[in-house]
């Protein structure tokens, strides 16, 4: 059984041991009761051994937190986290406090007087608890082992904790009861056996309930707690694919869950990272093609030109044969100097300089002037809020609706038939969504897993750089962009930004 077990264990039962203090009130009632009849040398026992009782109980909570101090003092794992300064060393003590009740503070001391003092975020009011200073109950602190912190010029540690006052009045009492007793000491009576034995009794069916229940308590905490070790070990190895499951409503449940959102955050990140990477190398290919492209088309068009411009002679067939060669070197030409500006514009992309705008607003002034490009196709506004603010490049976001856009409508219009384009802003907590849909064919899934990296087209003209600009403007808004199928047939764009306000 695991440490951590052993602790669930203990609070149960210490929790089970609560109805004690119900079953306190019988014994003064019995009590008064056996004074009445005349006290006894076993009830004079039982008083002596609960005044025994709460002084081991004080005794062995001190040591607990003795124990503790000195185990922090000797800490490795403290030691290896002070290599991240104070954050790292307030972060560990602070878990570990959180993990021992009564804990009110830790203070590393310094040797020049630089001490560092984590608090447990815990609340201990004077009329319930009494707060010392914990393991010597003395001025002087523990030293510390750890090699790291006496580097940092860490000397000592000390505790701070709390001990509830109700020992020590319940022991005060005892005592009091005790001082009473022997004042009118020297009766017995077979009454004082069985009540021993009843109390007795009442006492250990709790505590059997309890030990049963926490067994099962902690086998079941400390299985889920496990899951989260393991998993953050495969993380820890790379494998940010790996996701545990939820089981249950309760704390745990609640750590995997964050868990499972922490490795998605640092999975899309670690994706997000390598696409703008991938997307800068890409630009520095198209800088060098542009550059090595542009340049002899000027003498290829001029040489082709002088050639059918000097030629004098009388044959027909050649003269035709010039003609020709000279239409089509230029609408090459041409088209190879569309090819160099969409690779320069690529190459060139400008940095986002965002500003908050109400996106409400900037897609009704977009829908507008969008709408009656062409008769084949409309472009439709759906508003689900008001108002959504946003930090955003208004230039360079138009650019992104009009990519978005104008592929919806060459889809719809290639398929043969009219159809509709909509643009839909929705929000959702700290997200505002937006989505592009058409009607139109659709693309496969193979497609889909290839539509944002530059250079694929599934057109028969274009350059595939498109969707490209677009995921690398998005992401450096940092937001999100994904395509998936539309409710009814046709594709969907989805764009994901953090709402400002």
């Amino acid at each position: 059984m695991s440490r951590f077990e052993l602790k669930i264990l203990f609070a149960v039962v210490f929790a089970a041991m609560i109805p004690g203090g119900a079953a306190m009130l019988l014994v003064n009632e019995l009590a008064e009761e056996s004074f009445q009849l005349g006290l006894n040398d076993r009830v004079r026992e039982a008083v002596e051994e609960t005044s025994k009782l709460y002084r081991e109980v004080i005794a062995a909570r001190v040591a607990a937190y003795k124990a503790f101090a000195r185990e922090l003092s000797e800490s490795a794992e403290l030691g290896r986290r002070a290599v991240a300064g104070r954050e790292g060393i307030s972060q560990y003590l602070h878990a570990r406090m959180r993990a021992v009740e009564g804990v009110e503070s830790v203070t590393l001391v310094h040797a020049h007087g630089k001490n560092i003092v984590v608090g447990a975020g815990r609340a201990f009011p004077d009329e319930a608890w009494h707060v010392r200073d914990i393991p010597n109950l003395e001025d002087e602190p523990l030293s510390v082992k750890a090699e790291a912190l006496r580097g940092l010029g860490v000397t000592g540690l000390r505790i701070r904790a709390a001990l509830e006052r109700r020992y020590e009045r319940r022991l005060e009492e005892s005592g009091v009861f005790d001082a009473v007793y022997k004042e009118v000491a020297g009766q017995r009576s077979a009454f004082a056996r069985s009540f021993a034995l009843a109390f007795a009794g009442v006492l250990a069916i709790p505590v059997v309930v309890a030990l049963g229940l926490g067994w099962l308590l902690a086998r079941n905490v400390t299985k889920r707690v496990r899951a989260v070790i393991r998993g953050t070990g495969r993380v820890a190895l790379g494998d940010l694919a790996f996701e545990i499951p939820i089981a249950g409503r309760d704390e745990v449940a609640e750590l995997t869950r964050a868990f499972n959102a922490m490795v998605r955050d640092i999975r899309e990140q670690r994706e997000q990272i390598g696409y703008l990477e991938r997307i800068s190398a890409w630009q520095g290919v198209a800088r060098r093609l542009a550059h090595e492209i542009k340049n002899p088309l000027t003498p290829i068009q001029l040489a082709i030109q002088e050639a059918a411009r000097k030629y004098a002679g009388d044959d027909a067939k050649y003269r035709q044969l010039l003609d020709t060669s000279l239409e089509i070197v230029t609408e090459e030409v041409a088209s190879l100097r569309k090819l160099v500006d969409e690779f320069s514009a690529f190459a060139k992309l400008p940095a986002v300089k965002a500003e908050e705008t109400d996106l409400v607003a900037f897609l009704r002034d977009f829908v507008r002037d969008y709408g009656g490009i062409d008769d084949r196709v409309s472009v439709d506004l759906k508003v689900g809020v008001d108002s959504a603010r946003v930090r955003l490049d208004r230039m360079l976001f138009r650019r992104v609706l009009d990519n978005l856009v104008k592929n919806a409508r060459e889809a719809i219009v290639e398929s043969g038939k009219g159809g509709n384009v909509t643009v839909e802003v929705l929000r959702r907590d700290e997200v505002v969504r937006l989505t592009v849909t058409d009607d139109g064919p659709g693309f496969t899934a193979q497609v889909r897993a290839r539509l944002f990296e530059p250079y694929y087209t599934s057109k028969r003209e274009g350059t595939g750089l498109g969707l490209a600009i677009v995921k690398k403007t998005i992401l450096e808004h940092d937001g999100k962009i994904f395509a998936e199928s539309g409710p009814e047939g046709g594709a969907r764009f989805v764009i994901e930004l953090r709402a400002s306000s």
